[in-house]
């Protein structure tokens, strides 16, 4: 199984190349739409750079924004 937008960049690009780290290479999103396949929009990243690009454009959930929150600020501020 391969994810649609790595599938994209290979059709056009050919093979992700393995790179460092456990992650090795990722294909990040300059549009930042996860579902988008469109290979101009796709680019070739470390998993720091995901991560940092991910902070730097604002789509990191922290809080009770995060998927994983059990308890909202209001709830942790009166614990």
């Amino acid at each position: 199984m391969i994810l649609a937008h790595r599938f994209a960049w290979e059709l056009v690009h050919g093979r992700i190349p393995i790179g460092g780290g456990h992650h090795g290479m990722c294909v990040l999103h300059k549009c930042d739409v996860r579902l988008c396949v469109n290979p101009e929009h796709l680019f070739l990243g470390s998993q720091a750079a995901n991560l940092s690009d991910m902070a730097n454009k604002g789509r990191r959930a922290t809080g009770e924004r995060h998927g994983m929150a059990a308890l909202t600020e209001l709830e942790v501020s009166e614990i």
